[in-house]
């Protein structure tokens, strides 16, 4: 099972695409696979709904792949991500 790391923007709808295209998969076999319907599949990929982190890592694990999602918060003013907090010491 391959590993995919995703952190900051990401398109959805194209991501879940690309797993299921990658992965071999019509809609209707990953909504079989995933106790769905062939609809709700077609509808995520096009961009409504946005599915829960939940429903991403199930598409993923359906497709042969392990999703690691990384959030990183944002400033609220900017809308650009944060940079990291500062590397602390540990005292010897």
């Amino acid at each position: 099972m391959g590993v995919v790391v995703i952190g900051g923007w990401i398109d959805v709808p194209a991501l879940v695409r690309q797993l299921r295209t990658d992965a071999g998969l019509s809609q209707a076999r990953l909504a079989e696979k995933l106790n769905t319907t062939q609809t709700y599949i077609s509808r995520i990929e096009r961009g409504s709904p946005t599915p829960t982190i939940r429903t991403l890592e199930r598409i993923g694990r359906a497709c042969g792949v392990i999703l690691h999602i990384e959030a990183t918060p944002k400033d609220p003013r900017t809308g650009r991500p944060l940079p990291p907090p500062p590397a602390t010491q540990e005292n010897p």
